[in-house]
C-alpha cells in the first residue's frame, strides 16, 4: 500500500513537510500493530536465544543495536536537512527563472 500512496504524493503539489509528517503519522499504528503482532506470535515470552543471553552478551547485543540505531538516526536527519536545502534552492531557482522570463 505504501507504494501507490508515494507514487501519487510525488505527483501531486504536496509539500514534503507534510508528506514527511502524514507518513510519520501514518507509521505510528503499523509500529504498533507489528509490535503486538510480534509479542502475540512469541506468547509474551521472549525467544530462547534472548532468554539464553548472559547479561554481558545481551549488553553487548544491546549496544551494537543502538550503534546501528544512531548511524540510522543520523543518516536520517541529514537527509532530512539536505532535502530541506534542495527544496529551498529549487524553489529560489524558479522563482528566478519566472522573474527572469517575466522580464524577457
Amino acid at each position: 500500500m505504501f507504494d501507490p500512496v508515494s507514487y501519487a504524493a510525488g505527483l501531486s503539489n504536496i509539500k514534503w513537510k507534510q508528506y514527511t509528517l502524514a507518513t510519520f503519522v501514518g507509521s505510528i499504528p503499523r509500529s504498533i500493530f507489528y509490535a503486538f503482532f510480534g509479542v502475540q506470535l512469541l506468547g509474551g515470552n521472549p525467544p530462547d536465544y534472548i532468554a539464553s543471553l548472559s547479561p554481558e552478551q545481551f549488553e553487548a547485543a544491546a549496544g551494537q543495536f543502538n550503534l546501528y540505531f544512531y548511524i540510522i538516526f543520523g543518516v536520517l536527519i541529514v537527509m532530512l536537512a539536505l532535502a530541506s536545502f534542495l527544496s529551498k534552492r529549487i524553489t529560489k531557482e524558479s522563482e528566478k527563472n519566472r522573474i527572469n522570463e517575466k522580464k524577457s
